[in-house]
Order: structure tokens, then C-alpha cells, then sequence
């Protein structure tokens, strides 16, 4: 009767081993995941931030270009426009400036002739970041280059901030499936391979009793394959 009791104890005491160490490794499979969820989310913070600082400065660039090739595209029409007088045709020069993209505004200012006065295109908007540049109107006249006007261009980085907003939730709602997908699966994969050892083991010590004290626990891995188990 006192082996029986014994061996009844012992195997008590195994099963209640292997429920607080089942228990214990479901927690620290759940902490597991909050980890690689936290990391994961910092890191694809750092990442987005990134590509998005990267983004606004190529998009920087991409309106600087612009406002080079309105020097170069636009300058001289717009001083012969000047010098003729043509209004109509400057309008005409302007509007086609404002058309470009991220461009808002456009002026002309004559500064030759008795009166100055100048001719814009569009509107620029208050509280919203400009890019803005300034150009001398040449116009060449036997031989010499004489300064007739002022031409003003100004691009707005509205546009690009909206886009990089868009772009920023796009992103971060991608990454963040894609991270939470991965991590489950290496959670999943995690408790696969921890609780098939914890199951044979649980096993082994339910049939375990004074007869067995010698059969060896042998665990269902591959041939040569060391772990922590170990």
C-alpha cells in the first residue's frame, strides 16, 4: 500500500509539473509575441520615416528642377512678350507656368518704363510652405542684354505633405499586417516545436512509477540535433 500511495504521489506531482511548466511556457509564448509586435512596430516606424524623408526630398528636388526649367523654358517668351507690351500673351506664359505641377503663383514685374507694374498668375495661398524663385527677364537688343522685368515663381509644398500623409498610412497599414502575419506564424511555429517536446515529456513522467526508474526519456527529434531540451 505505501508504494502504491508513493507511486500515486509521484505521479500527482508529475502531472502538476508538467500543467504549471505547460502554463509557464503559454506565457512566455504570449510575452514572445508582444515583444516581436513591439520591436517589429518600432522598427517599421524607423523604416516608414525613412522612405518618407527620402520621398519628401526627392519630391523637393523634382519641384526645384521645375523651377529651373521655367527659367529656361518660359524666360525668353516672356521678354519678348514684355517688350511688345503683350499682356495677353504674358497671361498666357503665366498660366502655363501655374499649370505645371506643385506650381501656384507666377508674376511678371516690369520695371522698364516710366511706370512699373506687374502681371500674376494664380494665388499664393497663406500658411502653406513655398518654394520660391526669382528670375531677371533679359531681353537682347543689338547686341546687348537689357534687364526689362522680374519674373516671381512660387511652388507650394502642400501637395507634396498630402501625399507623403497618404502615403505614410499606406505603409504603415502594409507593414503592420505584414509584421503581425510573421510574427504569429513564428509564434505558431515557436509553440510547435516547444510543445511537442513538453507533450512527450508529459507523458513520460504520467507513466512514470518505481518499475521505470530507468527507461531514459527520449524526445522526437532529428539524429544529430542538439537543443536547450538537452
Amino acid at each position: 500500500p505505501l508504494i502504491i500511495q508513493d507511486n500515486y504521489q509521484s505521479r500527482i506531482g508529475h502531472m502538476r509539473f508538467f500543467k504549471k511548466t505547460y502554463k509557464r511556457m503559454s506565457s512566455i509564448s504570449f510575452r514572445l509575441l508582444t515583444y516581436i509586435l513591439l520591436i517589429s512596430s518600432f522598427l517599421t516606424l524607423i523604416i516608414t520615416a525613412l522612405q518618407l524623408y527620402f520621398d519628401y526630398n526627392k519630391d523637393i528636388s523634382i519641384i526645384e528642377e521645375s523651377l529651373k526649367q521655367v527659367k529656361s523654358s518660359y524666360a525668353d517668351s516672356i521678354a519678348h512678350h514684355v517688350w511688345n507690351m503683350d499682356a495677353d500673351g504674358l497671361l498666357t506664359q503665366l498660366n502655363g507656368i501655374i499649370s505645371m505641377r506643385d506650381m501656384v503663383y507666377a508674376e511678371v514685374s516690369i520695371t522698364s518704363g516710366k511706370e512699373p507694374f506687374s502681371i500674376h498668375a494664380g494665388e499664393k495661398p497663406e500658411n502653406i510652405p513655398l518654394i520660391t524663385a526669382e528670375y531677371t527677364v533679359m531681353y537682347e537688343r543689338s547686341g546687348n542684354y537689357v534687364s526689362i522685368a522680374v519674373l516671381k515663381v512660387a511652388a507650394s509644398k502642400a501637395e507634396i505633405i498630402k501625399r507623403l500623409k497618404q502615403k505614410f498610412f499606406i505603409i504603415l497599414a502594409s507593414q503592420t499586417v505584414k509584421t503581425f502575419i510573421v510574427s504569429i506564424f513564428i509564434v505558431i511555429i515557436s509553440n510547435m516545436i516547444i510543445t511537442k517536446h513538453l507533450a512527450l515529456m508529459g507523458k513520460y513522467a504520467a507513466n512514470l512509477d518505481l518499475t521505470k526508474l530507468d527507461e531514459p526519456l527520449v524526445l522526437d527529434r532529428k539524429h544529430g540535433k542538439f537543443s536547450s531540451l538537452d
